[in-house]
């Protein structure tokens, strides 16, 4: 297995424990905290916005060293939001497409081919993509706001993927099955995916302890 991610004996005064963990290529981990003040706090030291007072939180680079995590580096981890975090003046198709060309060399057509390809497995018709993608957020319904979200962080193709669990609140189950195995698909490519609740979910994954 290789190691991607891990927390060492990460503490802070909000906590009433300390937290340790390994993140694995192909790995999906979920976390569950008491409160939503807790979870953010959690969330913030997994993206390296702050540091913890003991321990450490840190990445594997280029499979040969540990380094600590950064949250001004592309690549290393993207976070979705729950409720997708879209830019509400942007649409759609923007708030997907603009952090990869600006971060990113990415080219147009094959932008287009890989969203068109993730849209399928997330479960969205194809007769509706169109649609979508051109859609201002604040028309589109809470679900395909998360939809959006979750493709965008997908789309940049992050070592680690972090995700809100309330993102796959209020979700049909038949696009929440969809969601569960695109991101399946997306560990098996050599990443690692963290999910961060504040209650217990019935979400099929590995609960860190």
């Amino acid at each position: 297995m290789t190691a991607l991610y891990r927390f060492v004996e990460v503490t802070h005064p909000t906590f009433n424990r300390s937290y340790t963990f390994t993140l694995n290529a192909g790995d999906i981990q979920q976390l569950q905290l008491s409160s939503q003040s807790k979870k953010e706090t959690l969330i913030a030291l997994v993206l390296g916005e702050i540091i913890s007072d003991n321990g450490k939180v840190e990445i594997a680079v280029d499979g040969a060293h540990w380094s600590a995590v950064d949250a001004t580096k592309v690549g290393q981890i993207a976070w979705v939001v729950g409720n997708g975090g879209l830019i509400s003046n942007l649409k759609v198709w923007e708030n997907i497409t603009l952090p990869l060309w600006y971060h990113t060399a990415h080219e147009v057509l094959n932008t287009e081919r890989q969203i068109l390809d993730y849209l399928s497995l997330l479960g969205l018709e194809k007769e509706k993509c169109a649609d979508f993608m051109a859609a201002p957020p604040f028309t589109i319904e809470p679900w395909q706001r998360k939809l959006a979200g979750l493709l965008r962080a997908i789309m940049s193709k992050p070592l680690v993927l972090v995700v809100d669990a309330s993102v796959f609140d209020d979700v049909k189950v038949q696009y929440l099955n969809c969601w569960i195995a695109a991101l399946a698909d997306y560990a098996a490519q050599g990443h690692a995916v963290l999910v961060i609740a504040d209650r217990a979910t019935n979400l099929p994954w590995h609960k860190i302890e």
